[in-house]
Formats: structure tokens, sequence, C-alpha cells
């Protein structure tokens, strides 16, 4: 019998079965021959100790055999090649800008660029998303034989969550955000700066300051310290000094978060606003 597994993002796989050895991690770039006993519960893995939530199986006639519910994502029954087709998956952690990762540490496959909605096609089965900075945190999620993705029962996590049926969204776990007062401002007054850094996990205050710098014109604003927020829930709050007149015209203000002191949380990306400057 034939393998083809060419349409799925992992790049490998072995084929299980409880009767017989495993085999070989496998290439899943090119057409595949086996030569199998008749069995009804073959399996399929594509990292270690991920096997995707299905089975298949070969007749006495050597043709494949599959429940017709799983037609959406196999296809050959009745002939002698299994076409392992995946669910599209769509992973979206364009919130990441540019970080890549993975489909875990253990699963055959590439690394993946956050700087577009990825469109992923996968075997039902778990997964993990793994970055090299951490943020988020490792966590698992899951594609169903549906084609609809999840988590863990009773497991869900804070800086990720679902977006329709097959669309899977995360989000940094820490994040800035900046803006000015006022905005608009003119030529004749100045503007203060106002910062937080959050965390969307519960009963977190970031301990460091936040580095204000004109991207426009590459002048460092200065840096504040930054104290637990009254009024946003997990977050810290600084504000920058009454920020100097500038001229007319628009202004790319950047926040950067530097880790300190006692609860420092995980580094995220910088964050930009405009300040519009009116004559």
């Amino acid at each position: 019998m034939a393998l083809d597994a060419r349409n799925l993002s992992t790049t490998a796989y072995v084929v299980t079965n409880a009767l017989t050895p495993p085999s070989t991690w496998t290439p899943s770039n090119v057409v595949q021959h086996y030569n199998l006993l008749a069995a009804p519960l073959y399996g399929f893995q594509v990292g270690s100790a991920l096997v995707a939530t299905f089975n298949w199986g070969v007749s006495d006639t050597g043709t494949m055999t599959y429940q017709s519910a799983y037609s959406t994502f196999l296809a050959g029954a009745g002939t002698t090649t299994l076409v392992v087709k995946g669910l599209t998956v769509n992973e979206n952690a364009t919130d990441l800008h540019g970080a890549f990762y993975t489909l875990g540490l253990n699963v055959a496959g590439p690394s993946y660029s956050s700087s577009a909605v990825q469109a992923l096609h996968l075997v039902p089965g778990p997964y993990e998303f793994w970055t090299a900075d951490n943020n988020p945190p490792k966590f698992q999620w899951v594609v169903n034989n549906d084609g609809t993705v999840g988590f863990t029962p009773g497991i869900p996590h804070p800086c990720a969550w679902t977006s329709g049926p097959n669309t899977l969204v995360v989000v940094e776990c820490t994040f800035t955000t900046a803006s000015g007062t006022p905005n608009p401002s003119t030529s004749r007054e100045s503007f203060r700066i106002t910062s937080l850094e959050c965390s969307r996990i519960a009963n977190v205050h970031a301990t460091g300051t936040i580095t204000f710098t004109d991207v426009t014109t590459g002048v460092t604003l200065g840096t504040a310290t930054l104290t637990p927020s009254p009024t946003y829930a997990n977050c810290s709050v600084t504000y920058g000094s009454d920020t100097e007149v500038l001229r007319p015209g628009s202004y790319s203000i950047q926040a950067a978060y530097n880790p300190r002191g006692s609860l420092p949380i995980l580094a995220n990306y910088p964050r930009q606003y405009t300040q519009v400057v009116n004559a």
C-alpha cells in the first residue's frame, strides 16, 4: 500500500499499530510505500507522544478502510493508497510581531513566522504552541476530528482563544500600552505620555521601568518607574514627564518595558502611538 501525506504541514510521521512495532520516522514530502498486514487499527503519529486521534486500516484485499466521518481529512478508501489531506487550521499569532513558533519541540515540523496568519494542514490530535522567549508560555491545544480547534478540557489559556471553528488566536501574555494627553496637542503646549504594562495572568503587577522614545526623531524622551495601577487590574502604570514642545507634525512615540525589581514580568514587544502636534 501507499501513503500520501504530502499535503500536511508537519514534515514527518510514524505509522503505528498495536500488533506490530512502530515504523521509523518517515518524511511526508514524498509518497511512501509499505508492506502492512491486514489490520483495522493503524495509527498516525506526528510527534513524540503526539498521536493523531483517528485510526485507519488495511483490509484483507489490501485496500484502505476508515470511518466515513474521517473523509474530511482522509481519502483513498477502497484503494491501495491512503491520502492524508489534513484539516485546514488557521493560527493567528500576529500579536507576537514576527516571533517564530513551533507546534511543539517534539513535533516534526518547521518554525512558523507570526508576521502573518498561518494556514496549516494538520491531522486531528494534540499540539503545542512554543516560542523561544516563552511569551506566551508553552501551552497545549487540539485539532478535533471535525476540524474545530480548542484546548484540553478544563485547561484554557489566558493568552490564546479560538475565533470561529478553526482559528487559534495567540497573543503576548504581557503587553504595553501608550497614549498621549492631549492628543492632538499644539506647538505651544506640552503633552504627557501615559503607559501601562499589563499581564493577562491574574494577580500580577509588573515592576520595572518604561523608556519613552520619539522614534520619528530618534530622541529618548525619558524613563519612568512603574507602580500598580489603581484603575486597571493586573497592570502597572507610569507617566512620562511633560514632553518638550515639538514642531507641528506627526510623531511616533514608543514605550518599551524594562523588566526590573521584585516582580519583573516577561519582556514584550514595544508599543507605539502617533502624537499629532498642530500649529
